[in-house]
């Protein structure tokens, strides 16, 4: 990261690899540092040891196994205040309306660009 401090961790829960390279290059160009997890179980258990230090989950809705609403319980289950940011490659309404109905704090549809995911981790970040 280039001798700045981190602004705490992010974790990515993402089946999809290209994604998680890309989620991983735009989290570290902001500032955070990147967790990646490439199914639900993974996510989940990463974030139950390391949640005092997770600033925010960036969760795929569609994933092999586990999916992203059971996901989204657990994570809830494990901090009610989780702070997470759904990406999807389907609409709002349709995969991710559920999540966001649980207390998602945002959405963003795939494919995203660098600006969009900002902004969005930062209005959550900043509780908007």
């Amino acid at each position: 990261m280039k001798g700045k401090a981190s602004r705490g961790k992010i974790l990515l829960i993402d089946d999809n690899e290209l994604l998680q390279d890309l989620g991983k290059d735009i989290i570290e160009h902001l500032g955070y540092t990147p967790i990646i997890a490439s199914e639900g179980e993974e996510g989940v258990e990463i974030y139950r040891k390391e949640k005092e230090e997770i600033q925010a989950v960036l969760l795929d809705v569609v994933m092999p196994g586990l999916g992203g609403l059971e996901v989204f319980r657990r994570l809830k289950n494990i901090n009610p205040e989780v702070k997470v940011l759904v990406i999807s490659g389907y609409s709002e309404e349709k995969r991710a309306g559920e999540l966001m109905k649980e207390g998602a704090l945002g959405f963003i549809q795939k494919p995203f660009k660098i600006h969009q995911l900002s902004q969005k981790l930062q209005e959550i970040m900043e509780g908007k």
